[in-house]
């Protein structure tokens, strides 16, 4: 019985020699995270900014299809 706790205890040890390499990679891990998080969301900020642009465009190039095509029935 004693050696099976003396193998547990050692588990236990082992374990525990470990967490600090697994706690700063998992901080690594996370930091990585949030810098790709802040950089996919200037990126949709981006697009966001983009696609209102071209939803401008779009406006004004429906009004001029509509102009030439008053133009176009009027003559």
């Amino acid at each position: 019985m004693k050696h099976v706790v003396s193998n547990k205890n050692n588990d236990i040890i082992a374990l525990l020699s470990q967490w600090d390499s697994y706690e700063k990679e998992l901080a690594l891990q996370y930091d990585e995270i949030k810098k790709r998080k802040a950089t996919l969301e200037q990126e949709c900020e981006t697009l966001r900014k983009e696609i209102e642009g071209m939803e401008k465009i779009l406006v004004e190039l429906r009004q001029i299809y509509l102009s030439l095509e008053t133009l176009v029935t009027y003559e």
